[in-house]
């Protein structure tokens, strides 16, 4: 019985991670960075890049973004960092750094409302044809958030 009720329990929890957590395509998710931006959706976005060296947040991000660097910073404190900017109805809008990092950074944004996350790194994002139309480019760390 008590097996039984441990695997309830833990699928119950599978879906309420995956149920507010959603894969967003490149346009769709510049899209969103556009409408946090102009102030249409209360949203954050947080990019899990280094924040120096090469490709990284310091070298260019979207304007208005966070740096949460997983070389300095645990994931398992995003929840406390996160929490402390924006309220927990806010959307957060995480940038990958491409090496699937974001899995070990939602296990701690449960109480987000929202989550919304693109996958595939900040260079491929950059590539698309319409990242100069929708998003407002920014280089250095001042804005960082860190």
């Amino acid at each position: 019985m008590k097996r039984i009720i441990s695997i309830i329990i833990l699928l119950l929890s599978f879906f309420l991670i995956t149920s507010c957590t959603k894969e967003l395509k490149a346009t769709k998710f510049m899209n969103d960075c556009y409408e946090i931006s102009s102030g249409k959706i209360k949203g954050i976005v947080v990019d899990l890049r280094c924040l120096t060296g090469d490709a990284s947040y310091e070298e260019y991000h979207i304007s208005g973004s966070l740096s949460y660097d997983l070389t300095k910073h645990e994931a398992k404190d995003i929840y406390d960092w996160l929490s402390g900017l924006v309220s927990t109805k806010y959307k957060v809008y995480i940038i990958d750094s491409g090496n699937n990092e974001y899995k070990e950074v939602l296990k701690f944004l449960k109480k987000f409302k929202s989550i919304y996350v693109y996958t595939e790194g900040y260079e491929k994002l950059r590539m698309n044809e319409e990242y100069n139309k929708l998003i407002i480019e920014a280089t250095g760390t001042k804005d960082c958030g860190c």
